[in-house]
């Protein structure tokens, strides 16, 4: 459901909150516009103000599917070393079923490495 309704007493004042969701084809524009700033409007507050160029794109990549799990990463120097690390500085396990969970053991058989079975990496 898109639109909600809930009758709420504020003050002396009874009053109908109405919530509006997030449609799922966004961003929705003028088609006289076109995909640009006079064309894509935001809610602020009581006002609707042209979009920017960077929330244009922001909405775009919110409802075109991709997932950052399956983004490029820029940062290409990677190993399952410094994750483990980083998961640790979390105190999150890092484990084989955390990698799973992850998405991330696909890309460890894919390289055949050894180094994560051995049980040295495992201890902390």
């Amino acid at each position: 459901m898109f639109v909600g309704y809930e009758p709420q007493h504020i003050g002396d004042k009874d009053i109908i909150a109405v919530t509006i969701q997030k449609g799922t084809d966004r961003p929705y524009y003028l088609g006289s516009k076109g995909l640009k700033p006079s064309g894509v409007y935001v809610r602020n507050g009581t006002s609707s103000d042209p979009a920017t160029d960077t929330a244009i794109r922001r909405m775009i990549k919110e409802t075109d599917g991709d997932s950052f799990e399956s983004m490029r990463s820029l940062e290409q120097n990677l190993s399952f070393e410094a994750a483990k690390k980083q998961f640790e500085k979390q105190n999150i396990p890092f484990d084989a079923a955390k990698m799973q969970t992850l998405g991330m053991m696909v890309s460890f058989l894919q390289r055949k490495s050894t180094k994560l079975l051995q049980p040295d990496f495992w201890r902390n």
